[in-house]
C-alpha cells in the first residue's frame, strides 16, 4: 500500500511541476521522486523485476538532490511527463493481490 501511495504522491508532484513554482519546490520534488524512485528500485529487485529496478534507478539518478543535473525548463518537462507516465504504467506491472 506504501508502494501505492508514494507513486501517486510522485505522479502528482511530477505534473503540478509544469507549472511555474518557486526554487523550492523543485528541491522538494527531487528529493520526493529521488526517494520514491530509491524504494522502487529495492521493490521490484525483490519482486525479480530487473527491467523496473534499471528504469526506476536511472530516474532516481536524474532527480537525485546531490548531484544536480542542469537541464532546461523543456527537457524538464519532458522528463517530468516521462517519469509521471512511467510510474502509471507501473501500476498495472506492480497490481497488488488481495
Amino acid at each position: 500500500m506504501i508502494f501505492v501511495i508514494a507513486r501517486i504522491l510522485a505522479i502528482f508532484l511530477l505534473l503540478f511541476a509544469l507549472s511555474s513554482q518557486p526554487y523550492e519546490y523543485y528541491t522538494v520534488l527531487r528529493l520526493t521522486v529521488c526517494g520514491v524512485m530509491t524504494y522502487s528500485v529495492f521493490y521490484s529487485y525483490n519482486l525479480k523485476k530487473e527491467n523496473w529496478s534499471w528504469t526506476f534507478g536511472v530516474i532516481a539518478f536524474l532527480f537525485n538532490p546531490i548531484f544536480k543535473i542542469n537541464l532546461g525548463r523543456g527537457l524538464w518537462g519532458f522528463i517530468d511527463v516521462t517519469a509521471a507516465i512511467i510510474l502509471f504504467i507501473s501500476f498495472f506491472a506492480f497490481k497488488e493481490k488481495k
